[in-house]
């Protein structure tokens, strides 16, 4: 899997901003609101603009348009397509890239199964539940692929006792398919207590 790391980058919310994510692990991104922390996913998966440098795994991808960063990117709202049904929302992205039938049915089946959402297959996203809607969303980043997995505040919205499941389905991908996890976050205990490593944002730099 990618280690990530970025160098003196600059836009305008992040001042000088040098930091290095470790492959294969998960990593929290916290600090108050305003720090810059969903600015520095975007920075990771080239939806914004920004002076420095971004590297994976030593490799600068700052001339790498977004969809061929492999990332996969959920951000605070699960922007799932309300017209879709749960399976057409997790098989868009497979018949984006022009998957065969097979092989969208195979890796949608995987992913229903993953995150224990395949009696949702045929809901549409306004009959779910928050915390099912953002299994959805994650079922959707996995399938589409890639070496990092980038999540803006995934507990938005969502009770204690569903955030705490939210984040043991993020611990068991991780485990299970070792890809490298970007997560911002407001809970500083989660963070700190769970995560591989915390990077603390204030006013745009690294605390």
């Amino acid at each position: 899997m990618v280690g990530v790391s970025l160098r003196s980058i600059e836009n305008y919310a992040l001042h000088g901003v040098t930091v290095d994510i470790p492959s294969g692990k998960i990593t929290a991104i916290i600090g108050p609101n305003g720090a810059g922390k969903t600015t520095m996913l975007k920075v990771i998966a080239g939806l914004t603009l920004y002076k420095g440098s971004v590297l994976f795994d030593g490799k600068p991808v700052d001339n790498t348009p977004p969809y061929r960063r492999g990332v996969a990117y959920i951000p605070q709202k699960n922007a799932l397509f309300p017209h879709m049904t749960v399976w057409d929302n997790i098989a868009f992205p497979l018949k984006i890239k022009g998957f065969c039938e097979n092989a969208i049915k195979d890796r949608v089946e995987w992913a229903l199964r993953k995150l224990s959402i395949e009696h949702l297959a045929s809901k549409h996203p306004s009959q779910l539940s928050g915390g099912e809607a953002r299994r959805v969303a994650i079922a959707r980043s996995l399938v589409a692929g890639g070496n990092s997995f980038l999540a803006d505040e995934l507990e938005q919205s969502l009770d204690a006792a569903m955030r705490l499941e939210i984040y043991e389905e993020i611990k068991r991908v991780n485990r299970e398919e070792g890809l490298s996890i970007i997560i911002v976050t407001h809970d500083l205990n989660w963070a700190v207590n769970t995560v591989d490593k915390v990077i603390y944002l204030v006013n745009g730099r690294v605390a």
